[in-house]
């Protein structure tokens, strides 16, 4: 049936429809409930509280002293010092030592500190969060963040209410990239060199840390322990009966591996950010744990050391006797589960945020809790109380 055979009462609604469905294909609307309604579905934006927590976070990261912990030194480091636009492979403008302290190829110690009056800058009182535009600059018309002068002693605005339009996935990567936009501009760098900085960091940021707003490195974390467990397992129970079944060096290679596979293991700064940890400070600890469990394991289990010669003369050394290849793994069962015990404080998992510790004769290869407040220190020691 045609138009025409349609009644007028129909043809109207059906006419209503069409107009309405077209209009709202065609139009971007944001909503008072922080979403935004597009072609390709709805947008949630972040809210103020959570700008303002993401620049908190940013304005930390910038001002770190530490080159092992400034993201921005970081970048610099991993991407920046070997970029073909000069002006970043010689940064003038964010770093007055840059060329000495951070050179190619050279490892930065922990605690090396770096000088950027620019960087610096950022943690004085001089930073505005403005519920709307920021001023335009000398520099820049955009208003999302700008700087009332090209100098360090420049005043910094950041528009909180322009921001919010930024979805949370993407927040702290957009926010840090103009932090780092006007941090330029406060060394003296124009407008060219600041969006240069601002848009290979935001591509750096990305290749390193992606999409921070999916919880899933807890996750993925306790179910990688949890395949290692197995391996562990089965190393025990081949060794129970027979403490030179080759199989149990073997389970014990694949126990090392899954360890050595924990995510963000090499990258405390992603671990930070992708785990948004309750107690970050046990962050260097449980990585320095992991991988001191992992080299222990490799030079007890993994090393094969029959072929040793020297002038011709054969030295075969027993890094694992027989007689040792149990107590080894006891050992390396209870270190296993204060790691996973330490993750889980660390992570702030709640129904497992209480300390342990092990009994002084060794025999219980389970830690056991204990009813002594907890320290900074881990593991803890013991108290009388069982």
């Amino acid at each position: 049936m045609g138009v025409h055979g349609l009644k007028p009462f129909r043809l109207c609604l059906l006419l209503l429809l069409v107009t309405t469905s077209l209009h709202c294909a065609r139009e971007s609307s944001k909503k008072d409930d922080g979403t935004q309604n597009t072609g390709g579905g709805v947008v949630f934006n972040s809210t103020k509280e959570q700008v303002n927590e993401a620049l908190d976070l940013a304005l930390k990261l910038a001002t770190e002293p530490d080159m092992t912990k400034n993201v921005f030194v970081q970048f610099w480091k991993d991407w920046g010092q070997g970029d073909k636009n000069e002006s970043i492979a010689k940064p003038g403008h964010l770093f007055t030592r840059a060329e000495t302290t951070a050179k190619a190829g050279n490892e930065v110690a922990p605690g090396e500190r770096f000088e950027s009056p620019a960087l610096m800058a950022l943690s004085r009182d001089k930073v505005l969060r403005s519920d709307k535009d920021c001023a335009p600059s000398a520099t820049t018309e955009h208003t999302d963040g700008s700087v009332s002068s090209l100098t360090i002693d420049a005043d910094v605005c950041f528009s909180v209410r322009n921001l919010m339009r930024l979805p949370q996935s993407s927040l702290l990567r957009e926010i840090l990239s103009l932090v780092l936009h006007e941090a330029v501009h406060m060394g003296g760098g124009q407008e060219p060199e600041a969006i240069a900085w601002q848009t290979l960091f935001s591509r750096y940021f990305g290749a390193r840390f992606g999409d921070l707003s999916t919880d899933i490195i807890a996750a993925e974390t306790l179910k990688t322990m949890g395949v290692a467990r197995i391996f562990l397992a089965q190393a025990n129970e081949y060794a129970g009966v027979n403490n030179q079944d080759p199989r149990t060096f073997a389970q014990m290679g694949k126990f090392a591996q899954a360890l050595d596979s924990l995510p963000e293991l090499r990258d405390p700064l992603a671990l930070e950010l992708k785990l948004k940890p309750k107690r970050p400070e046990l962050i260097a600890e449980y990585s320095k744990s992991v991988l001191s469990l992992v080299q222990n394991i490799r030079i007890k289990f993994e090393v094969h050391t029959d072929n040793l010669r020297v002038n011709g003369i054969r030295f075969p050394l027993q890094f694992m006797p027989p007689e040792k290849v149990v107590p080894s793994l006891n050992e390396i069962s209870v270190r296993f589960e204060q790691i996973n015990e330490l993750f889980l404080r660390m992570a702030g998992r709640n129904e497992f945020d209480k300390p342990t510790c092990v009994p002084p004769d060794g025999n219980n290869v389970m830690p056991i809790p204990f009813r002594q407040a907890d320290t900074d220190a881990f593991p803890p020691k013991c108290s009388n109380e069982y």
